[in-house]
């Protein structure tokens, strides 16, 4: 219970929890009881939009006797969508798989991080794509690791003849820049 996390035992064949830790509760706002006594409660609470996905692969994974994780997103009893990371160790006695236990973590904070930095970097390249700029990155000796940008075409330079070369080979500085051009 103080791992932060929900701690739980399964029917393999079924997908039904056979034991959930209090943490449940916490996690999803429904009673740790609950989950075991709705022997649907994992399939009806995985996000419709995830749900095929997610109960296919687990099955797959389970019947097979593999040990699997798994990200998905549940409903909350109040309505919120929570991201899960599900990490599922199958126990099988005699080659066969008969019990699935597992921990499911909230990853949310991390999966709202990661779409806000999809955010940003689509809003910079969306940026430099429609300004007459040149966006590079050089390695410590100065060398264009990348290049790109509106700008380019303004000066008549392509990224692939850029790639690769010194910095100053392209962008001499000062007076020799001015009698270059």
């Amino acid at each position: 219970d103080s791992v932060g996390a929900v701690v739980w035992e399964g029917d393999p064949s079924t997908m039904a929890f056979r034991f959930v830790s209090a943490a449940a509760e916490r996690f999803l706002g429904h009673p740790g009881r609950e989950w075991p006594e709705n022997p649907d409660f994992f399939v009806e609470h995985v996000h419709p939009e995830d749900r095929d996905r997610v109960v296919s692969f687990c099955r797959r994974e389970t019947k097979a006797g593999r040990d699997h994780q798994i990200e998905y997103r549940m409903r909350a009893a109040d309505g919120r969508v929570v991201w899960v990371r599900d990490i599922v160790r199958v126990v099988c006695e005699d080659g066969r798989p008969s019990s699935s236990r597992g921990v499911l973590i909230d990853v949310s904070d991390r999966r709202r991080s990661e779409e806000a930095l999809r955010s940003a970097e689509e809003r910079l390249r969306s940026l430099v794509a429609s300004a007459p700029v040149i966006l590079f990155a050089l390695d410590r000796a100065g060398v264009l690791t990348h290049i790109e940008g509106r700008g380019l075409d303004a000066l008549g330079l392509r990224t692939i003849d850029l790639t690769g070369r010194h910095f100053t080979e392209v962008f001499p500085p000062g007076e020799e820049r001015m009698r270059r051009n």
